[in-house]
């Protein structure tokens, strides 16, 4: 037993004590404070960061950024598929770009996981099964920074895959450029502040505010467009761009709202699969 927990301890240290989390962890408080900055010199109402959903996106964001999730979840289950592929399908390894230059290789790898992860969400759209998970965080009504980390676990977990499965295809970058990181963690967190900004010509390529609100109207017609995470270009690319200029009226979704609450919500997709599984079924 004593082993056991020495063990979990080193793990522990190691992992808090490691630079990709003391980055990012380093990154979103920079970005809160900068934004705490920003709201008290606007003179902003801070009345929405009272609303009750707020607690629940303080709570995913130390779910996910403190680390949880990855000592829970991610970090096991990427072991364990990344033994599956070495064992039964070695051909996705196949680092296709590795050959290029390590910043070509690496600009080029961040583009195309942006892209997958933007045909990812429209699938959590489209699909009835998928979109009872990826709705969790469509169901914040009051946007803010943090609710760029209000996403199901199963949700992240997706998206972690497709990660594996996207830099196994092309290699993992042999470099890493923390600004670049930042920049995008920012930009995520900046996406969902719900605030009335744009980027000028600038949004023709990378998701802003303004463009990123949209997708999370009540109205559908907003709600189905504008997928990009990072990028807006896959948006106009594929046909998904909202050109109707128009601000939503209010954020969130118009019926099977979860409960606003951490605790509540991770079951709560299972719980409505189960539900729809028992009316589907024929009655004796």
């Amino acid at each position: 037993m004593a082993d056991l927990a020495r063990f979990v301890l080193d793990k522990l240290v190691a992992f808090y004590l490691g630079r990709a989390f003391l980055a990012n962890a380093l990154s979103v408080l920079g970005f809160l404070a900068v934004i705490a900055v920003a709201e008290w010199v606007a003179r902003r109402p801070l009345a929405r960061y009272r609303a009750a959903g707020v607690s629940t996106d303080v709570l995913y964001t130390v779910f996910y950024v403190g680390g949880i999730y990855a000592l829970l979840v991610g970090s096991p289950l990427g072991r364990l598929l990344r033994h599956g592929v070495s064992a039964y399908a070695p051909f996705l390894d196949a680092g296709l770009l590795r050959a290029l230059p390590a910043p070509v290789h690496a600009m080029l790898a961040l583009v195309a996981f942006d892209c997958a992860r933007y045909w990812l969400h429209r699938w959590t759209h489209a699909s009835p099964l998928l979109w009872t998970f990826h709705r969790i965080h469509h169901s914040q009504e009051t946007l803010n920074p943090l609710t760029n980390y209000r996403f199901h676990f199963v949700d992240q977990t997706l998206h972690g895959v497709l990660a594996l499965v996207v830099y196994l295809l092309l290699g993992t970058p042999a470099v890493e450029w923390l600004a670049v990181g930042l920049a995008i963690t920012w930009l995520h967190l900046l996406a969902h502040t719900g605030y009335p900004w744009g980027f000028g010509p600038l949004e023709s390529v990378f998701v802003s505010p303004r463009y990123h609100s949209r997708h999370h109207a009540v109205d559908g017609s907003h709600a189905d467009r504008n997928f990009g995470f990072t990028l807006s270009l896959w948006d106009r690319l594929f046909g998904t761009l909202d050109r109707s200029g128009r601000a939503p009226s209010r954020w969130g979704i118009a019926d099977s709202k979860p409960p606003e609450s951490f605790f509540r919500q991770i079951p709560e997709p299972f719980l409505s699969l189960l539900r729809g599984l028992r009316r589907s079924m024929p009655q004796s």
